[in-house]
């Protein structure tokens, strides 16, 4: 495994959240407040895990500030490039560690690796962690002009269970779009001086994918 070192130093991200079907009032905005188009959208693939209790559910339902996350990601494309992602969290502010895990020809070999490899995982928990469920959305991308900030606007949102070796479950659409904004912690002062902010209509929330993924397993009686 080849490890990809990011910067260590936190950022922000400030999430907004809008009724599925009504990213496009998120796009023009970025827009009109001269947001360009960083480069091509694409389907962002996720399976989060957890431990057999579902703390990092829990604790973030519960408004722990300081938290982390462990997820496999990768992107639709000609070659899938599997990353295995730690998401450390306080509040806002994050960062994250990256471990490449390979390159795969077609999601069937991808499955294959998956059910090989990561049906318990530890990456450094208390207790062990499963796959729990697999998230799917199309991620649009966004620089600002001064290019000290990125947005990004999340739709089409899907979660699907996942049980037994890596199967999963029908699709589900949550009912929410997402926009993102993501910069560098010491740029966070003059972000909130910046125009397009203070003109920003949108109410900030908290939002986390993977739970509202799972509520929407659990209100289907899936979970």
């Amino acid at each position: 495994m080849v490890q990809k070192q990011l910067d260590s130093s936190l950022r922000f991200e400030r999430k907004y959240v809008i009724e599925k079907g009504y990213a496009y009032i998120f796009s023009d905005f970025l827009r009109k407040n001269f947001f360009k188009k960083a480069f091509e959208s694409r389907y962002v693939n996720s399976i989060y895990f957890d431990n057999f209790m579902h703390d990092a559910f829990s604790e973030n339902l519960s408004g722990i500030s300081i938290r982390k996350k462990t997820r496999l990601r990768w992107y639709d494309g000609q070659k899938i490039n599997l990353n295995l992602e730690t998401k450390y969290k306080n509040n806002m502010m994050n960062k994250k560690k990256i471990v490449s895990q390979g390159t795969f020809n077609s999601f069937v070999q991808l499955k294959v690796f998956l059910k090989k490899n990561f049906l318990v995982l530890n990456n450094g928990a208390s207790q062990p962690m499963e796959p729990i469920l697999k998230i799917r959305y199309l991620r649009n991308y966004f620089l600002s002009k001064c290019e000290n900030y990125r947005a990004t606007v999340d739709t089409a949102i899907t979660v699907s269970d996942i049980f037994g070796n890596f199967n999963l479950g029908k699709k589900i659409y949550l009912r929410q779009d997402v926009m993102e904004y993501k910069y560098p912690s010491e740029k966070d002062f003059i972000f909130r001086k910046e125009n397009f902010q203070k003109k920003n209509p949108f109410r900030l929330q908290k939002n986390s994918k993977y739970v509202s993924g799972y509520l929407s397993l659990k209100e289907a009686g899936i979970k």
